[in-house]
C-alpha cells in the first residue's frame, strides 16, 4: 500500500504532524513517499510557492500521477497544508484520476471543510478535542456542557479553545493541591516565591483527569495523557448529510472508521468505473461506480 505525505516545512505544527505519520507508516512497512515543500520559497521568481498553481499541481502529481492510471491510482494521501493548497491539489488529483484509499488533511477539521461540504465526504482529520468526548470534572459532565454554559453566559458558542482555557486553571489547581497536600502547615506564599522552579518541575510528573481528558507529560513536555481526537466526515445513522464523527480514542468514538474509501473500491458486477465522476465529482473519496447501460452486462 503506497502512502504519500505532503507537508509545509515552515510550520512546526505541519512538519511534526506529518513527520509522525511518515515515521509510523515507515515502521509498519508501508511504501512511503515524503514530499516536503517551502510555501515561502519561489520556484517562480516573485511568486511564493503557496500561490504558484503550477508548483502546487506538481506536488499533487507526486501524490498521484495521471500516468499511474485510474485503476492503480489509490495511494493513502496525508496532507499537512493550508486551505489554498488543498483546493489546488485536490483539483489536480481529480484531473489525474485519483481514487485515494484515504485522505487525511489538516484542513478537514477547519472552516475549510464547512466551506467545501461537497468535497469532504469520508475525509479524515485530527484535532485536540471532539464534542463527543465525555470526560468530566466536578462542575461539568462534558466539554460540550462547558460550551453550552458559555453560550448561555456570553451569547456565543465557543470552540475547543474554550474547553482548553477552562481546563488549564483546573489543572493548575490540581497541581498545587497535589504539591502542598503532604505538608501539615504549608507556607504557600514563601513556596511560590522561593520554590517556583520546584513547583514547575513537579508538573512533569502529574497525572490529572480534566474536562479535556487525562493529562500527563512525556519527556518532551507534551501532553500524552490521551490520544488526539481522530475524526472523519461520515453519515451518522439515517442522516444523508455528512457530519464530523469521532473515530478515536476508541473509548470516545461514536462512529466506525471508513477505510478504504468507496472511491478506491472495485466496482461490483453490473456497474463500471465512471471516469466522468472520477474527474468531475468534488467528493474525491465517494463512490465512482455507475450502473452498466441496459444490455451491456451479461
Amino acid at each position: 500500500q503506497p502512502v504519500r505525505v505532503v507537508y509545509r516545512d515552515r510550520s512546526e505544527f505541519f512538519k511534526s504532524t506529518c513527520r509522525s505519520a511518515i515515521d509510523a507508516a515507515t515502521l509498519q512497512g508501508f511504501d512511503v513517499t515524503a514530499i516536503e515543500f517551502n510555501p515561502d520559497g519561489e520556484e517562480m521568481p516573485g511568486v511564493p510557492n503557496s500561490q504558484n498553481v503550477e508548483f502546487l499541481e506538481g506536488l499533487a502529481d507526486q501524490l498521484c500521477s495521471a500516468d499511474e492510471g485510474p485503476n492503480t491510482n489509490n495511494a493513502a494521501v496525508i496532507a499537512c497544508v493550508q486551505s489554498g493548497d488543498s483546493d489546488v491539489m485536490l483539483a489536480r488529483m481529480r484531473l489525474n484520476g485519483c481514487r485515494p484509499t484515504l485522505a487525511w488533511f489538516t484542513t478537514a477539521t477547519w472552516g475549510w471543510a464547512t466551506d467545501n461540504a461537497d468535497t469532504i465526504p469520508f475525509f479524515l482529520g485530527g484535532g485536540q478535542w471532539h464534542e463527543n468526548f465525555v470526560y468530566s470534572d466536578k462542575y461539568f459532565e462534558t466539554g460540550k456542557a462547558v460550551l453550552e454554559y458559555g453560550k448561555e453566559k456570553f451569547g456565543y458558542m465557543g470552540s475547543y479553545d474554550h474547553v482548553v482555557s477552562y481546563a488549564m486553571p483546573m489543572l493548575i489547581v490540581e497541581l498545587l493541591t497535589s504539591f502542598f497536600k503532604i505538608a501539615d502547615s504549608p507556607n504557600v506564599t514563601d513556596t511560590l516565591v522561593n520554590r517556583y522552579e520546584e513547583i514547575r518541575r513537579s508538573l512533569t510528573n502529574i497525572n490529572a483527569h480534566t474536562i479535556f481528558g487525562p493529562v500527563s507529560f512525556n519527556e518532551y513536555q507534551r501532553n500524552d495523557g490521551r490520544a488526539a481526537a481522530g475524526m472523519q466526515w461520515v453519515q451518522k445513522g439515517n442522516a444523508t448529510a455528512f457530519q464530523l464523527g469521532c473515530i478515536s480514542p476508541l473509548d470516545q468514538a461514536d462512529v466506525p472508521i471508513v477505510i478504504p474509501s468507496p472511491s478506491s473500491l472495485p466496482c461490483p458486477p453490473g456497474s463500471h468505473l465512471d471516469q466522468k465522476l472520477v474527474e468531475g465529482d468534488p467528493a474525491i473519496l465517494a463512490d465512482k461506480c455507475t450502473l452498466c447501460p441496459a444490455g451491456t452486462f451479461a
